[in-house]
């Protein structure tokens, strides 16, 4: 993508930053972390999208024996044994 691109560094000199330095400067790698790459926000999206569905369907009220109930009911039963609530 033309938004990863560093066009303040030639290709020639260095390809790597010329093709990734748009991205490096957006993305930073944070204090916590020792590297930091597309996997890491691929993961935390997903992790969020999860935690979403697994509320969502916690306070659905779904229909007995539903995978939407068994998921709700798992979700309750983690967040009552980790004091939230």
């Amino acid at each position: 993508l033309v938004l990863n691109l560093d066009k303040s560094v030639s290709p020639g000199t260095d390809f790597f930053q010329y093709a990734n330095g748009g991205w490096l400067k957006a993305n930073p790698i944070p204090a916590s972390e020792r590297g930091w790459g597309i996997a890491n926000l691929v993961y935390e999206e997903t992790y969020r999208q999860r935690v979403e569905i697994c509320t969502a369907a916690a306070a659905s009220g779904a229909a007995k024996g539903t995978s939407a109930q068994k998921v709700g009911d798992i979700m309750k039963a983690c967040a009552e044994q980790a004091g939230v609530q």
